[in-house]
């Protein structure tokens, strides 16, 4: 990379310490998603019956199982709690929250994914994307929910032995929680 000294900014127009703060966000994120809080149920709920006026993605099921395929589940379940694999109660759902149709031209597309565990608790994620159209826009939101999300759902509650993430015990505020990180 080469470095332009009058700007002290890269070629990638991004001064040393927004690189490093680009390249520490991931980790951050991934820290604020899995240090919790003392309360349990700001992060995880008990499941509920579907009141909301979302709307089911008619491909969402598809986006799933192509995940699961493509993590060497050749066998998928599609029941009324989602797409999972055999011989595990995980599931996932997602659903349109909301869109927006920006003056521009462009289009936002907030998604409501939601893991539904085997105890009947659910953790719900609300993922935006930015599409040309409300498909694109939602199929952008499906792409940022499987590179932020994705991997460490599917290593803590489906496939434990997921070569691609690790887990480790750290200690917050007095704590033992479990870190998820990625290669990616």
């Amino acid at each position: 990379m080469l470095q332009n000294r009058a700007t002290d900014r890269s070629d990638d127009g991004l001064s040393a310490k927004d690189r490093n703060l680009v390249k520490a966000l991931p980790w951050i994120i991934l820290f604020a998603l899995l240090s919790g809080c003392d309360n349990e149920e700001n992060s995880i709920r008990p499941s509920r019956e579907d009141t909301r006026q979302n709307h089911e993605l008619p491909a969402e099921k598809e986006f799933f199982a192509d995940c699961f395929r493509s993590h060497g589940h050749p066998e998928i379940v599609m029941d009324a709690r989602g797409v999972g694999v055999p011989e595990n109660a995980t599931r996932l759902h997602a659903s349109t929250y909301q869109t927006k149709e920006h003056q521009d031209g462009g289009h936002l597309a907030e998604l409501e994914f939601r893991v539904r565990l085997e105890s009947g608790r659910e953790i719900i994620e609300f993922v935006a994307g930015l599409g040309e159209t409300e498909e694109e826009a939602a199929v952008d939101s499906m792409a940022n929910f499987v590179l932020t999300t994705f991997h460490p759902v599917y290593k803590v509650f489906i496939n434990t032995d997921d070569l691609h993430i690790t887990a480790q015990q750290i200690r917050i505020n007095g704590q033992d929680r479990q870190l998820i990180a990625g290669d990616i």
